[in-house]
């Protein structure tokens, strides 16, 4: 009985482990796409800006890659 709980609980443990790995690399994916888009239209980036990418979370992520289609300049993808 205690070997069958520690079964699935080890069972759980590594599929809430993998699916954490997938969303960070998801989110890591993001920001990388997102730093290459910004520098393909504005140039090199600074870091405080590569800090602001880095602070992001993954929905923050997408909406500043929607903006850099748009934006006037850099400071325009961050301003809402």
């Amino acid at each position: 009985m205690l070997e069958t709980k520690m079964a699935r609980w080890e069972r759980e443990w590594q599929e809430r482990s993998e699916a954490h790995g997938r969303e960070v690399g998801r989110a890591e994916g993001r920001a990388d796409f997102l730093v290459r888009l910004l520098e393909r239209r504005f140039g090199p980036i600074d870091d405080s800006v590569r800090a602001r990418v880095d602070a992001a979370t993954p929905d923050e992520l997408l909406d500043y890659a929607d903006r850099v289609l748009d934006a006037r300049d850099i400071d325009s993808v961050f301003s809402g």
